[in-house]
């Protein structure tokens, strides 16, 4: 569970490279912590997180730190009522920049990739 304090702007969620098992129900929580427990959350499919760190690898060479913006269409009830549905059947909520980097992204033998349904949550950067 990637987790970022007060004083950090990103999420640092490069540690998470590998998609879900074929059939795993693989969910990550990110963890904004806030001042006085006002704690913000981001419940979101595993293969999201993977295709994000894996396009921002690609973009800028290696991997570094994820901010709230690529995950904003995960945070709080957006993202927990997901968990009432398995992860490979969860909305993929990606911004524009993760989203053009889908051709170049490789996946493992079997995984399907990217759906062709995405939604973008392009939020200013």
């Amino acid at each position: 569970m990637p987790t970022k304090n007060l004083h950090s702007k990103d999420f640092q969620a490069g540690g998470v490279r590998d998609a879900a098992a074929s059939g795993a129900n693989e969910w990550v929580v990110l963890v904004a912590l806030g001042e006085n427990r006002k704690h913000r959350f981001f419940v979101l499919p595993r293969d999201v997180l993977v295709a994000t760190v894996r396009a921002c690898e690609l973009a800028v060479g290696s991997a570094r730190f994820l901010g709230e913006r690529e995950f904003s269409g995960y945070e709080g009830e957006a993202g927990w009522t997901l968990l009432e549905r398995p992860s490979w059947d969860a909305p993929w909520r990606l911004n524009e920049w993760v989203v053009s980097m889908r051709e170049e992204i490789e996946w493992r033998i079997g995984h399907s990739g990217f759906p062709a349904d995405i939604e973008l949550t392009d939020a200013p950067a």
